[in-house]
């Protein structure tokens, strides 16, 4: 599964945008107030919403699972006046050997790499293309990086790329389409071989990797944990979502909420 991992959005003052981001301001505002990127707002783990008076634009930023459950939250219809300064597309895969298949990368021509190992410890990590380039793309042991235990033998390997400026508006676009599947891939065809290509193409497509890192086949309470963490990271973002663009239907979603238990029973 494609998840976004890293996002940064700017917007021009307006009662739209102050309004379509109400429900992002309120998750912050008993966070830390601080500067970023020369604006002044709220932060809580993995989201910052401020302005600049001076340029008079708002600024939202997510990271890690955050920044999927925003991406989601954002209302479409700010799409027409979106500046996407960055957004890191991230696909993770399964792998016997995660530090083996990173430094193994089979990169095309034309791109600057860069690895990264630790001597002492698991951990590999390999950037393709500069850091000031529009289009980055960083792989690395995700398990080492996060602490996350073998599963079955296996460590989860993320392939992410890291796209800003026009890259990233492209790839809103294509978020926004429901297309990110289709970009991300074409992306890759251009900085890894036909390997990675088909391995990464089967992985997006692999519902058992969905929902990293509980992608065992699961029954009794693994599989009601995989269903709660679901419900967390794509119902509930979706009602939010739902309710920003119209809140109109707030009551018909409790009302649906309210009759689960019955149903159930």
């Amino acid at each position: 599964m494609l998840t976004v991992d890293y996002l940064v959005v700017t917007y021009p003052y307006s009662q739209q945008v102050e309004a379509g981001l109400a429900s992002l301001q309120a998750r912050t505002m008993a966070g830390k107030r601080e500067m970023r990127l020369g604006f002044m707002g709220h932060a809580v783990p993995g989201l910052f919403v401020g302005d600049n008076p001076y340029t008079r634009r708002y600024m939202v930023q997510a990271t890690g699972g955050m920044a999927d459950i925003v991406a989601r939250m954002i209302p479409e219809r700010l799409d027409e006046i979106v500046s996407v300064a960055r957004i890191d597309i991230a696909c993770t895969t399964l792998s016997v050997d995660a530090d083996a298949e990173v430094l193994n990368t089979k990169v095309k021509g034309g791109y600057k790499v860069v690895q990264y190992r630790d001597l002492t410890d698991r951990g590999a990590t390999v950037y393709i293309g500069s850091p000031k380039s529009r289009m980055r793309m960083r792989i690395y042991n995700k398990s080492a990086e996060a602490g996350i235990d073998r599963q079955d033998g296996r460590e989860y390997v993320r392939y992410e790329l890291q796209l800003r400026n026009e890259y990233a508006d492209r790839a809103w676009k294509a978020y926004r389409q429901g297309n990110t599947a289709a970009h991300y891939l074409a992306l890759v065809m251009r900085m890894l071989d036909q390997q990675h290509y088909r391995m990464l193409s089967a992985a997006i497509n692999d519902e058992a990797e969905e929902l990293e890192p509980l992608f065992v086949e699961a029954t009794g309470v693994e599989w009601a944990n995989r269903r709660l963490l679901w419900i967390e990271r794509t119902v509930v973002p979706a009602i939010n979502r739902l309710l920003c663009e119209y809140p109109e239907l707030t009551d018909k979603v409790k009302a649906l909420l309210d009759d689960v238990p019955r149903r159930v029973v």
